[in-house]
């Protein structure tokens, strides 16, 4: 049982951590360049209007960082699990590996998609945010 229990954990671990790199990639990541895109032509507007585009372009600016913290936190936890993959050694320490390193990347990657939920435009955003998981409901 003590082993069904740790392959049991790995495993939902595991899941959890590939099904967080898809939707990062394949959503979140999309989703907020589509918004950079838009922010972008902003900046190029104002500009060219002669107006002053310094709060956009820092917008911009956080925007363009956050997702390249993103699109490191989904390379390295992708090699993390690899790695984590190929050790040798027992399910425990498998266990202890995913506990120590595959879930602390998961919550960096997750703290940077937060703050990209809070800045890209809701109508662009691919998953049901908080309030809508919250107020959506009722």
């Amino acid at each position: 049982r003590y082993e069904i229990c740790l392959e049991n954990y790995i495993k939902t671990i595991r899941i959890e951590a590939l099904t967080m790199i898809e939707m990062a990639s394949r959503q979140i990541l999309p989703a907020s360049l589509a918004y950079v895109r838009k922010v972008a032509d902003t900046v190029a507007s104002l500009n060219a209007a002669g107006a002053d585009s310094s709060f956009v372009k820092e917008e911009l600016d956080k925007l363009v960082s956050l997702m390249s913290g993103l699109k490191k936190s989904i390379s390295m936890l992708s090699a993390k699990i690899e790695e984590v993959d190929m050790k040798e050694g027992d399910s425990l320490e498998h266990a202890h590996a995913y506990k120590d390193v595959i879930i602390p990347l998961m919550s960096e990657m997750r703290a940077v998609a937060d703050k990209l939920e809070a800045m890209v435009d809701a109508s662009l955003w691919p998953i049901p945010t908080y309030g809508d998981l919250l107020f959506g409901l009722v």
